[in-house]
């Protein structure tokens, strides 16, 4: 399930540039305001928590040094997720606080619009509306590290696919019968983003992706890669 979530603010606000984890903070803080217990089991849930959201939109911008200046203060943004019980519980946190803070970025809740999941078949192209990070193990001055890896990486792809089909059977908890056959990269923009003092390496992709309808549309739902939560990983269906 999808959603996209209006929200309006002063006009000529400024928006933090490393504004995710803020975000994340936020969307957390409204489902604890109506279910502290259910709030509890994501902030200590370990691994994957099977939500993800996009970046911040803002049409009428200005780029500043401090930030994004919001000219008309409006912007929205997508959150999406497999579990029903998440999307409503958000929906529900949405509408009975009506205002969302993102760091100093105080934003009312104008409309929330439920996104008609689209027709997927065994190929289709996405274009991602949040970086995709991805990391894997390397040695690094004679330790073992997690290391973000990016598109060119050798790695990427099988990494990419693997991490998909990982979080599949955890959240159905039963073995992944389906399988991705390929993975076509048709352009990618490195980005670095920061959340709270860590930076990390990602990339914006337009990519194909071929395989059983099912895994595809639960990529959709939940992000491709690592750290959807955070705000990667998330995509839209280009055709």
């Amino acid at each position: 399930m999808r959603l996209k979530v209006n929200l309006v603010t002063k006009k000529n606000s400024i928006l933090d540039f490393n504004y995710q984890y803020y975000l994340y903070s936020s969307i957390c803080n409204l489902i604890k305001n109506i279910d502290m217990k259910y709030a509890s089991y994501l902030h200590d849930k370990k691994g994957f928590k099977f939500f993800t959201f996009s970046k911040l939109f803002v049409k009428n911008r200005k780029i500043l040094k401090e930030g994004i200046e919001i000219l008309d203060g409006k912007l929205h943004f997508y959150l999406s997720s497999p579990s029903q019980e998440f999307i409503q519980k958000f929906v529900k946190a949405l509408f009975e606080n009506r205002t969302i803070r993102i760091k100093n970025l105080k934003c009312n809740i104008d409309t929330v619009e439920l996104i008609k999941t689209p027709n997927f078949k065994n190929k289709v192209l996405f274009k991602t509306l949040s970086p995709i990070c991805l990391r894997t193990k390397k040695k690094i001055n004679g330790k073992i590290k997690d290391y973000e890896i990016l598109p060119d990486d050798e790695l990427f792809k099988t990494n990419l696919i693997k991490n998909l089909i990982k979080k599949f059977e955890v959240y159905h908890n039963e073995k992944c019968k389906y399988k991705i056959n390929d993975i076509n990269i048709l352009s990618s923009k490195p980005k670095r983003i920061k959340i709270k003092d860590l930076y990390f390496r990602c990339a914006e992709l337009v990519f194909e992706i071929e395989g059983d309808k099912e895994l595809i549309k639960f990529g959709y739902e939940c992000g491709f890669g690592e750290k959807n939560s955070m705000g990667f990983g998330m995509v839209e269906k280009v055709k």
